[in-house]
């Protein structure tokens, strides 16, 4: 069981966001050790709210939650409940704004001042660009975020090209005239490659910049999808960046049979659970109580305050649960 409370932030409060929590009797030794590790941030993906493509986003605060770990599910200015900030211009800017206004909201709450940051596509660039300028940042997940063709991809791809299925759809193409969508569906590629963010650096920046956060000591997670055009295996990150992953400190994922915006709910469970593992390495963070009078449990006039459960009165055990019927709460509200 988790619970939830709706919190504001930023300029005149008025950014929205999801703080997750154990709930309240989660007094396990275990559960309690987990209170002060980092709290995790989830980011907006493309122009879809809090929730994420699929609730991808709730599932894993709420996976995250019952394994003893906070989160706060966020949305940047403009997007979802949030409006837009006028105090910066450029889309990046205002990016890092809110999100830095979020780990002062969750710093003033909580007294943690170490943070992750969880984001796919679009989400993944805005992690990247958060870790490179926040020292509370100690560790990143990045979900189809930066890649780049390299000559072993390409001969993947040609190797695939060349496989029995790829044939067979082309000769149901040609042969029973399907529509372009069809086609594209059957074929398995082009689904979503406009969705991904415009490329707007080259491979050597994004190798030394990766190299800056490794040296600032930040754990990263890079998960990559088979809906994602320009990577075909986990390998590619190394034949990309030349980075090694032997230390621990990078570690990477690739999901091939999952697609851009994880519609499968298997899909998603197996991202959440590639997460969980991830975060699991953290260790618990000493923290200064000063920082903070309050319970991390107490709630201000202006912040929503709810339990999750599966059913009522029987604990959430799963993160895919849906809020249960009876408290009659508005599927966006999370």
């Amino acid at each position: 069981m988790v619970h939830e409370t709706v919190l504001r932030f930023g300029p005149n409060d008025q950014l929205v966001g999801v703080l997750t929590e154990p709930a309240a009797d989660a007094t396990s030794a275990q559960t309690s050790s987990k209170v002060d590790s980092p709290i995790a941030v989830l980011l907006n993906a493309g122009v879809v709210h809090r929730v994420g493509p699929h609730r991808m986003n709730v599932q894993i605060a709420r996976a995250l939650g019952n394994a003893g770990y906070r989160s706060l599910r966020i949305d940047l200015s403009g997007l979802g409940d949030s409006p837009i900030r006028s105090d910066a211009t450029d889309a990046a800017q205002r990016a890092i704004l809110d999100i830095q206004d979020a780990f002062d909201k969750l710093q003033k709450r909580t007294a943690i001042d170490r943070f992750t940051v969880i984001g796919l596509c679009s989400g993944s660039f805005h992690a990247h660009q958060i870790c490179l300028i926040d020292q509370r940042v100690c560790g990143a997940v990045f979900i189809d975020g930066f890649a780049f063709a390299t000559r072993q991809h390409r001969r993947r791809k040609l190797y695939k090209k060349l496989s029995v299925r790829f044939l067979r759809n082309a000769i149901k193409r040609r042969f029973l005239k399907l529509t372009p969508l069809e086609s594209l569906a059957s074929s398995g590629e082009g689904l979503e490659q406009a969705q991904f963010f415009e490329r707007c650096t080259d491979r050597n920046t994004i190798a030394k910049e990766i190299q800056k956060l490794v040296d600032q000591g930040q754990r990263l997670h890079y998960v990559y999808t088979g809906g994602h055009p320009d990577i075909s295996a986990a390998a590619q990150f190394a034949e990309m960046f030349d980075l090694s992953c032997d230390s621990g400190q990078i570690t990477v994922e690739y999901f091939g049979n999952a697609e851009h915006t994880f519609p499968l709910v298997q899909s998603r469970k197996e991202l959440t659970d590639s997460i969980l593992s991830w975060y699991r390495e953290f260790p618990a963070l000493p923290v200064s109580r000063t920082l903070c009078e309050t319970s991390h449990n107490a709630t201000s006039e202006n912040e929503t305050s709810i339990s999750i459960a599966s059913t009522l009165g029987a604990p959430c055990t799963s993160p895919w649960a849906l809020p249960p019927s009876p408290l009659a709460i508005p599927q966006n509200l999370f």
